[in-house]
């Protein structure tokens, strides 16, 4: 799980740094379209790579239903939100999308519980360890893409860097991930599950908290530190969280876990840059330095409220992997 944590970083921080170069040369869209031949590159990488699947009786049915049920219900609840001006967010057009998503949200649950092979196996949320590590990657999730978000605009539109330094301005987070991630593995052999995860955690809410003082200084006196604080305790928390939802099942259980715990990541990460875009809009003066400032500076600080959340989880549920 560290050398994924690793492999993750690197790749980020390779997506960082051609992302500026490509929207500076050819412009945005291009990163995008870059996407379509690696993953028709990667798709023919694992049909060599990949072990073929057997596929004798006990193959799962796949429930295609389900998988479109909560897919169009999360995206509606994303798109309501990321919607809705701040003024708005208690308008009767929000709330009916949000009650529309999550009708087809509860449905879908109604039909894993009558499904005798269903998509996700709800029995598993029983283990207090999946849930503890689904709650921590949705609630870290709601604040590293969205802080990621907004330091680069912060880093282009108030410090004045074109896209290409823009990216490379946010490899120092990266490159702290890559340290971490595989320092991981050692730390977790040593101290048990539950303080990796509370120290991780409480790097990253320093980070936040310092990085949420910036005033538009210069990149290295105000950014630069709380970058690399950030960085290594997403590091460590990323290969925690990994380990705690993905361990002590067998291959099928394992398999849904994982896709649990994929989702978890991308909704905490999509629903938060919705809310943080809110309060970033709502406490911008005006589109000065100094306006934009205190929005980025807003939404940066908001984003540790589900960091300090994902504290409280990790004590209450991550409490029967210590020493292990």
């Amino acid at each position: 799980m560290g050398t994924l944590g690793a492999v993750a970083a690197v790749g980020g921080s390779a997506g960082y740094f051609l992302g500026g170069l490509l929207t500076g040369l050819v412009g945005w869209e291009a990163t995008f379209l870059v996407n379509v031949p690696a993953a028709l590159a990667l798709a023919c990488f694992a049909q060599r790579l990949l072990p073929p699947d057997s596929r004798g009786a006990g193959r799962a049915r796949v429930d295609f239903v389900s998988a479109v049920g909560v897919s169009a219900g999360m995206a509606l609840l994303v798109y309501a939100l990321v919607d809705a001006e701040p003024s708005k967010l208690l308008s009767a057009r929000t709330c009916g999308l949000v009650l529309i998503s999550l009708t087809v949200l509860s449905l879908v649950v109604v039909r894993q519980n009558r499904n005798s092979d269903p998509l996700f196996p709800l029995r598993i949320l029983r283990i207090p360890e999946i849930r503890g590590a689904n709650l921590v990657a949705a609630l870290i999730n709601m604040a590293i893409g969205p802080v990621i978000f907004f330091l680069s605009l912060y880093v282009q539109q108030v410090l004045g860097l074109n896209p290409l330094a823009a990216g490379l301005a946010i490899l120092p987070i990266v490159a702290a991930i890559t340290v971490s991630s595989r320092l991981t593995g050692s730390l977790l052999s040593r101290f048990g599950v539950r303080p990796v995860m509370i120290c991780g955690l409480s790097l990253f809410s320093a980070g936040l908290l310092w990085l949420g003082c910036m005033s538009g200084a210069a990149y290295w006196a105000e950014v630069l530190g709380p970058e690399v604080i950030i960085g290594f305790g997403e590091g460590l928390v990323f290969v925690t969280f990994t380990v705690c939802g993905t361990s002590g099942l067998d291959a099928r259980d394992a398999s849904a876990a994982s896709g649990l715990l994929t989702t978890a990541q991308k909704v905490g990460s999509a629903l938060d840059l919705a809310l943080l875009s809110t309060v970033a809009a709502t406490f911008t003066r005006d589109t000065g330095l100094a306006g934009l400032t205190d929005g980025y500076r807003a939404a940066i600080l908001a984003a540790t409220i589900p960091v300090l959340a994902a504290v409280a989880v990790s004590g209450l549920w991550l409490r029967g992997r210590d020493r292990r």
